[in-house]
């Protein structure tokens, strides 16, 4: 089963998710009685129930929540001061409608906002209240961030044939181009001179040193529009892509995990986290991740 939008506690959802019907939505079967796409909220709700899938709704998750509007900003939730909130799985899935201070909240929501900062969470629970991968304590989701050029559509159909339980959701900028490339660190980086800058130099520093991890069908179809574009940041190199499906993947773990028991030591159990998180997404999805999200304290705007 998966949850396909963008977090008390509202009307329970549709029995496509274990629960009875009560404001489920779907249109009648046509003529050719052929199953149609049911939603909850904002989410569309894919596959099919399991017994694990209707036994994890009732299974209390801890995840901290807090703000966060920027770089030095005031009003971001300070460290010590994320707030550790715990309620079955399917209430963090209905969430709430909000009011005219506050968006909608819960992943079957999928508030759209002109900046993507605000509301957060961080998928387990710390000690102090605070966000930083030694305090993290127990975690009850593992998250990824996809920004890689991997076709949404084709993971959720991956995601489906694995059976596994996943809430999915696009990002800010999900469907945005390829964003220009600060020229000089490009030149610099691939020790070449200004006049060797080509389609295939951009390509190898797309692949070999952007901090993004992108799929190669997708470098292969970058192409230079300008190679010396003047902005107020500096020269750039603009150029032409598909574009990017942005979005994350957030999946509910059958039993909680807490990190001290992954290793002798702190920083061995980080380590243990941190190969979980990569073989999720390079072993099983087959996809290139942001890698910052191998640190447990990692937030997901919601």
């Amino acid at each position: 089963m998966q949850l396909t939008t963008e977090i008390n506690t509202a009307t329970p959802p549709p029995s496509v998710i274990g629960i009875p019907d009560v404001q489920a939505d779907s249109d009648p079967l046509p003529e050719n009685d052929e199953p149609q796409l049911e939603t909850f909220n904002d989410a569309d709700l894919l596959g099919t129930e399991t017994d694990a899938y209707l036994a994890m709704l009732d299974q209390p998750a801890t995840l901290m929540t807090g703000v966060l509007w920027g770089a030095k900003d005031r009003r971001n939730t300070q460290d010590g001061d994320w707030l550790p909130v715990t309620r079955p799985w399917v209430n963090w899935l209905i969430g709430g409608e909000g009011d005219k201070n506050n968006a909608p909240w819960g992943f079957t929501h999928h508030p759209v906002n002109k900046a993507k900062e605000g509301a957060c969470v961080v998928l387990g629970s710390s000690v102090g209240k605070a966000r930083k991968a030694n305090a993290m304590q127990t975690m009850y989701a593992m998250g990824l961030d996809i920004d890689s050029g991997a076709s949404l559509d084709s993971m959720l159909d991956k995601v489906e044939d694995l059976g596994l339980f996943c809430i999915v959701y696009t990002t800010h900028s999900h469907g945005k181009a390829l964003s220009p490339l600060p020229r000089d660190t490009v030149i610099q980086k691939l020790k070449i001179k200004p006049d060797e800058l080509d389609d295939s130099k951009v390509r190898e520093y797309l692949r070999v040193f952007d901090k993004n991890r992108y799929e190669e069908s997708f470098i292969a179809r970058v192409k230079i529009t300008d190679a010396r574009k003047e902005t107020k940041a500096g020269e750039v190199i603009e150029v032409s892509s598909p574009p990017l499906d942005k979005y994350r993947l957030i999946f509910p773990l059958a039993n909680p995990v807490n990190i001290r028991d992954l290793a002798e030591t702190r920083g061995a159990a980080l380590d243990v986290w941190e190969d979980k998180i990569t073989g999720l997404a390079r072993e099983t999805l087959g996809v290139h991740f942001d890698t910052s999200c191998t640190d447990p304290s990692r937030l997901f705007f919601t």
